[in-house]
């Protein structure tokens, strides 16, 4: 009958201080406004973390702000679905002015 050793093995867990703020990266993408939460560390490094919120005054903050860059992506596809429209619509006419017989 075979024998079986059981070993253990501890990991001490790295412990350390992170200075900086919870921040969103908010993106637009042809799915949609994506919005992800990272923290900036005081040295200007961006991490991926999950936004921690320690009182509702600050949530209710930090989803204002977050609603308003949601809102900001959404008008900036409008404006450059319209400005596409219009790039196309020009285009559709100087076609037509270029089929014309003369």
């Amino acid at each position: 009958m075979p024998t079986t050793k059981k070993t253990e093995a501890t990991s001490e867990p790295t412990e350390y201080q992170v200075r900086g703020r919870s921040a969103f990266k908010v993106d637009l993408t042809p799915a949609g406004v994506v919005v992800n939460t990272v923290f900036v560390t005081d040295d200007d490094q961006v991490r991926s973390m999950p936004a921690v919120f320690p009182n509702l005054e600050y949530a209710l903050n930090q989803l204002d702000a977050l609603r308003g860059m949601v809102v900001n992506q959404f008008a900036q596809a409008a404006e450059l679905g319209m400005k596409s429209l219009q790039a196309g619509s020009g285009e559709a006419e100087l076609n037509s002015t270029e089929e014309t017989p003369k």
